[in-house]
C-alpha cells in the first residue's frame, strides 16, 4: 500500500476528530452563553432588588416627612393623693381657756390651720344654756387672739352634757348650747367667720376600767351621786374650733365636708373629745343670713 492510500483511510478519522471537537466547542460555547445569561439575569435581579430597596427607603422617608404618623396620647398619672393626717404644733393657755394649735391636711382640698380652744374654765351649768362665767366668754371673744383665730374661717362650736340627766334630754340640751354660743359669736362685733357649725355631742359617757361597754343609765345616776357637782361640771364642756384654708379659697359647697373631715381627723386623734355619745356625728352647719332659718329651724337675728 502507498502513502496516497494511507492518507485516503486516514481522512474520515481526522473529520471525526474535528467534528467532535466542532461539536465540544460548540457545547463550551453555548454553556458560556448560557451562564453569561444567568449571570447577567442574577444581576439584574440583584439590581432590581437593590433598586426597589433603595426607591422603598426613599419613599418612606419622604412619606414619614410629609404625612407623620399621629403620636399616640400621653395620659399623665395624676400624682398619689396624700391621705388625710394631722399634727399639734403647739399649746398655750390664754384667758381661762387652753388653745391647742395644728396644722392638718384634708384629702382631696388641701392643707388646714386649726386651732382649738377649750374654755376647761367656763363650764356650763347643769340643765341650762348658759355658761358659769358667760361675761368673761363674751371678753375672751373680743380679745384680739380670739377674732384672728375666727376671721375667715368654719368655726365648730362643741357642746357636752355631765350624765346625771336623762339621755334624750342632755342631747337635746347641747343643741341649745351650741346656738346659745353661736348667738353670742354673731353679735360679737369683729368676728367674721366663713360659716358656724355646730356638735351636739350629747352626754358624757363613762366606760369603767375593765369593761368594754360604758356605764348604764342607772348606773351613771349612781355615779353621779359619786362624784358630786365639781366633777359633774368638767363634763359640760364647751369648745371652739377654728379651721382655717392654707393657700387658697375654697368654694363655699366645699365647707361642710372640709369641716367634717377634719373634726373627724380632730376626733380620731384625741385632739377634741371622744368621751361624748354623739362626739362623731358630723358638725351640722348653723350660720346663715339674716332672716334665714337654720338646720335646727331657728331664725338668724
Amino acid at each position: 500500500m502507498d502513502l496516497e492510500d494511507l492518507s485516503r483511510q486516514s481522512a474520515p478519522k481526522d473529520e471525526i476528530a474535528l467534528r467532535i471537537e466542532a461539536t465540544r466547542r460548540e457545547r463550551e460555547e453555548a454553556f458560556r452563553r448560557q451562564s453569561e445569561t444567568r449571570s447577567r439575569r442574577r444581576l439584574l435581579v440583584v439590581l432590581i432588588l437593590a433598586l426597589s430597596a433603595t426607591g422603598g427607603a426613599i419613599t418612606t422617608y419622604y412619606w414619614s416627612r410629609w404625612f407623620p404618623r399621629p403620636q399616640p396620647t400621653r395620659v399623665r398619672s395624676k400624682p398619689q393623693e396624700q391621705p388625710s393626717h394631722v399634727s399639734v404644733s403647739g399649746r398655750s393657755v390664754q384667758d381661762a381657756c387652753q388653745v391647742v394649735a395644728a396644722d392638718a391636711y384634708v384629702a382631696g382640698f388641701g392643707p388646714v390651720a386649726i386651732k382649738v380652744f377649750d374654755f376647761f374654765a367656763n363650764r356650763f351649768l347643769r340643765g341650762k344654756e348658759v355658761l358659769s362665767n358667760s361675761d368673761g366668754l363674751q371678753e375672751a371673744f373680743h380679745q384680739e387672739f380670739f377674732q384672728s383665730a375666727l376671721k375667715n374661717s368654719w368655726v365648730v362650736i362643741f357642746a357636752g352634757a355631765s350624765f346625771d340627766d336623762q339621755e334624750d334630754y342632755n342631747l337635746e340640751l347641747c343643741g341649745r348650747r351650741v346656738r346659745y354660743v353661736v348667738q353670742l359669736l354673731r353679735e360679737t362685733e369683729g368676728i367674721s367667720p366663713l360659716g358656724l357649725w355646730g356638735i351636739r355631742a350629747g352626754e358624757y359617757k363613762e366606760t369603767p376600767a375593765g369593761r368594754t361597754t360604758p356605764l348604764s343609765e342607772e348606773e351613771e345616776e349612781v355615779q353621779a351621786k359619786l362624784m358630786g357637782p365639781k366633777k359633774l361640771a368638767t363634763q359640760r364642756r364647751l369648745l371652739i374650733i377654728s379651721i382655717t384654708p392654707v393657700g387658697k379659697q375654697y368654694p363655699t359647697s366645699d365647707g361642710q365636708a372640709i369641716v367634717a373631715a377634719t373634726a373627724q381627723l380632730l376626733l380620731e386623734n384625741g385632739i377634741i373629745p371622744k368621751t361624748y355619745d354623739y362626739a362623731a356625728t358630723a358638725p351640722t352647719l348653723l350660720d346663715v343670713q339674716k332672716g334665714q332659718a337654720d338646720s335646727n329651724g331657728k331664725l338668724a337675728r
